[in-house]
């Protein structure tokens, strides 16, 4: 599987996965921060119905996942 990410994604993904390294050690990997996003979403309840944008998703995600 194969996506598109935006110049922005990408230095957040790798500013994360620095920030891991440098305090830990541990070479976390891009793949590996994905992989844990969506199973974090696994057991969480998403209303489908809302969604109709890439943003209306965005607001479920960020209100599941603070929940």
């Amino acid at each position: 599987i194969q996506f598109v990410l935006t110049p922005r994604h990408l230095q957040l993904l790798d500013d994360l996965c620095y920030q891991v390294r440098r305090a830990t050690r541990y070479k976390l990997n891009r793949s590996e921060v994905v992989r844990v996003l969506i199973e974090q979403l696994e057991n969480k309840e998403l209303h489908f119905n809302h969604i109709q944008s890439e943003e209306d998703l965005r607001e479920q995600i960020r209100e599941v996942l603070q929940s």
